[in-house]
Parts: C-alpha cells; structure tokens; sequence
C-alpha cells in the first residue's frame, strides 16, 4: 500500500520506509497496552534497517500523533537519526489522558482529573516497564540534537494546539542552538495535514 506521507516524499524525491507499528496493520493483537514506547522502539529498528541499505546515506523519522511522540524518543540520544518531523505530537502522557477524559466527556471536576490522568498513566504504562518520563516528548525533545520540525493543526480537537508551543518550548530553552521548526497549520485538524499545499511545502524545504 502507498501511504499519503510516502507519496509526498516520493515527489520531493527521498526513500520512504513505511512501518504497521506492533499491533497495527498486517501485525497480530498485542497482549499488553501499546504505548509511546513501543511506537520508540519500532521506530528504532526501522532506523536501523534503513541505514544497512546500500543507498541509504542518512535517516530521517516522520511520525503522526503517537508515532510523533514515538519517533522523538527514538531520536534522543540517537546520532543514526540525522532529523525529526513529528505532526500532532502530544506533548505528555498524563496529559494525553486527561485529554481523553474530555474528549469522553467524563465530568470529573479538574482537582480530580489531573492526579487520576496521571495515576491511570502509571497504571496503564507499567506492565512493560516504562514510566511517564521515559515516553514523554517534551523531555525527549530536549535531548535531541538533530534538527526537528514540529507540526500541527489550528483545529486538532483531539491533541490541542497548545502542546506544539509546549514541545517547541522545552526544546528551544534546552538547546537553544539546535534547528527548531514549528508550523501550525490553519484549519488543519489531527490528521491529513499533508492535504494542505502549505505542509508539504514545509516539510519538503526542513528536509
């Protein structure tokens, strides 16, 4: 199958790899919750794979939502990874959940809501070890030394707005050196952002 992202990346000219993370697409169920860390660890190996290949030189991570958040821990610390483009990242675990709850319209008062996103976060991340800070992208994005690009929708209404100026933030005070994009697509929503002339410009010209 040729995904949208790959047909954009083809055009400019670049290899594409596409990956059905462990649980997804063409793979089997998985026993345990899928988080931010297995979508690092896929992302990892697909970087690895890549750069046994004859022609190729560098390897750069393209991801969307999860695999935003999971392709900026897979590059932190990692030189095989020569750049980042994560696309309606969210910024936080904890903060991914207490988004959840909205979205469910679940009526638990804030006091309330913030302990028990994170609470359920733990829970939910436990069983194959990792912890909110081992697959947060704001921590990871800090500890990337490649340049990243940051992109996200005006209109996303499942991961709002607010957690790109967040990333690009932490990013920014941390390695105020480093290459930092941000692009906030008007209009653009979660997904399809590469629907937009204005997005495939901006990653065709990071890359």
């Amino acid at each position: 199958r040729t995904l949208p992202h790959a047909q954009v990346l083809h055009a400019i000219g670049y290899h594409v790899l596409t990956i059905d993370v462990r649980g997804h697409g063409a793979n089997g169920p998985e026993a345990m919750p899928l988080s931010v860390g297995e979508f690092a660890a896929d992302a990892r190996a697909g970087v690895a794979w890549m750069l046994t290949r004859p022609e190729v030189s560098r390897v750069a991570l393209l991801g969307h939502s999860m695999g935003a958040a999971g392709s900026l821990v897979a590059s932190a610390g990692n030189p095989d990874v020569a750049a980042v483009i994560a696309v309606s990242t969210p910024a936080d675990p904890a903060r991914l959940t207490r988004q959840t709850f909205r979205l469910a319209n679940l009526p638990i008062p804030g006091l309330i809501a913030w302990p028990l996103a994170w609470l359920t976060t733990m829970v939910y991340l436990r069983p194959r070890g990792h912890t909110i800070a081992s697959v947060s992208a704001t921590i990871a994005v800090r500890d990337i030394t490649s340049p990243v690009l940051l992109a996200h929708g005006s209109d996303d209404g499942a991961v709002p707005v607010t957690d790109l100026d967040r990333l690009a933030t932490a990013r920014r005070a941390a390695r105020p050196l480093a290459v930092t994009e941000a692009v906030v697509v008007e209009g653009g929503r979660h997904s399809w952002l590469y629907e937009f002339p204005e997005y495939r410009a901006a990653i065709g010209r990071f890359l």
